[in-house]
């Protein structure tokens, strides 16, 4: 077994699991999706596979949450404001996309950015369609306001799931190159 033909198995792998662990009791926004999607960017070069995997995990755990722990009335696939989440979800895909973080700065700044991506496009949606807020920029900013407690455990949850992500991913991938070497050398 060498590196290229596991890599796509291990970023599956890693992708679904993390998204399962959504299921896990959890403070509010602090969860491993958007590090999800952080990762599938900056794995992607040109392969669908990587865009197609996050948004997978995404539906299948909300699927999950939706109708076993939150128990909705029927089945629930999409929820009151999905769109504008798998928007964010999808942009922030993009911006990773072309960041590339791996490790570091990039990754903290992918990870920063991603979050106040996420902030911005969930919480004019809400605005937009939550009668509770007036539709001027009192009522946007009352919106923005509103969001700021969330919006730190997002950030905090951003950053830390994607470093695990990240870390546990290359030591999979060394340990990889390193078994490779050690053959290779005998």
């Amino acid at each position: 077994m060498n590196w290229k033909e596991n890599k796509y198995f291990w970023i599956a792998t890693l992708i679904f699991v993390t998204a399962l662990t959504r299921l896990m009791p959890h403070p509010w926004n602090f969860t491993p999706v958007t590090a999800l999607f952080i990762f599938g960017g900056a794995q992607s070069g040109k392969n669908l596979f990587n865009f197609i995997l996050p948004f997978s995990a995404l539906l299948i755990s909300d699927f999950l949450l939706n109708n076993f722990i939150y128990h909705h009335s029927g089945i629930t696939i999409f929820y009151k404001g999905a769109f504008f989440i798998y928007l964010s979800y999808a942009l922030i895909f993009l911006f990773n996309y072309f960041l590339k973080p791996e490790w570091g700065y990039k990754l903290v700044v992918g990870a920063f950015g991603s979050s106040v991506l996420f902030f911005i496009i969930t919480n004019f949606a809400s605005w937009l369609s939550n009668p509770i807020y007036s539709q001027d920029l009192s009522g946007l900013l009352t919106s923005y306001s509103a969001g700021l407690p969330f919006f730190r455990n997002a950030i905090i949850g951003d950053l830390l799931y994607s470093f695990a992500l990240f870390g546990v991913f290359n030591m999979i991938q060394y340990s990889f190159l390193k078994k490779s070497f050690v053959r290779s050398k005998n």
